[in-house]
């Protein structure tokens, strides 16, 4: 049965994961690079990029935060898969695959974003919200998985520094640590997408909801008097 107040709730409690886990990302994973970028830009002396560089919140916190709103997440994923079967749709993904989607060794870059729009397509039956559903999907799996790719093409880079002069090993680790902290901003800006698309899923919905609840039709209730009912 539809529950909108509990896909609500969990949406509520996702999106404040969503938000914590953005912070702490940044705090752990931005701050280093940016204290290298600023110093080998000679923006900031030694000691304040060593401040800064401290000031780097743990990545095992933002490691954990992230596990746990990946599970906040699939909680309001799984809620509303499971709405679908209220509307009469014919999702191509079982409900399994909103937990199976992510264990795909490499199938995983791009099978979540499958299943996320197969929900979206049927969770209203307007094609210009099926659109900007699916639009806010694929951005919002474009700054998530960016970060990622990032990650594995920043050491493969660092290496190829090496044949360089001085100065061009300096400029080419300005760009790399650059690089990296915008990578992370994209992170964030994945964060943000992701609220927008739970709420707009979520009203989707709701409307969809509201036109598959009809009024007793009155013909269904045949009137009767008060003399039918009396005992004889």
């Amino acid at each position: 049965m539809y529950d909108g107040i509990a896909l609500h709730r969990l949406f509520v409690v996702a999106a404040i994961g969503v938000g914590v886990t953005s912070a702490l990302n940044v705090w752990a994973n931005a701050v280093p690079p940016l204290a290298d970028m600023l110093y080998l830009s000679d923006v900031l002396k030694a000691d304040a990029a060593a401040s800064l560089y401290a000031a780097a919140g743990p990545e095992v916190l933002a490691s954990m935060a992230l596990l746990v709103t990946g599970v906040l997440f699939l909680l309001w994923q799984g809620r509303a898969r499971r709405h679908l079967m209220d509307f009469d749709a014919r999702p191509k993904y079982s409900p399994g695959w909103t937990v199976g989607a992510w264990l795909i060794p490499l199938g995983n870059i791009v099978m979540p974003a499958l299943v996320m729009r197969d929900i979206a397509q049927w969770s209203t039956n307007d094609e210009a919200t099926r659109r900007r559903l699916s639009r806010l999907i694929w951005l919002w799996w474009a700054c998530y998985v960016g970060p990622y790719v990032g990650t594995f093409a920043a050491p493969i880079a660092r290496r190829q520094i090496f044949s360089l002069d001085v100065d061009g090993q300096r400029t080419a680790l300005i760009l790399i640590n650059g690089g990296t902290v915008a990578l992370r901003m994209l992170f964030v800006a994945a964060g943000v997408l992701l609220i927008l698309l739970m709420r707009a899923m979520g009203r989707a919905q709701t409307a969809r909801a509201a036109e598959t609840t009809t009024e007793p039709d009155p013909a269904d209730f045949p009137a009767f008097t008060m003399d039918e009912v009396r005992p004889a």
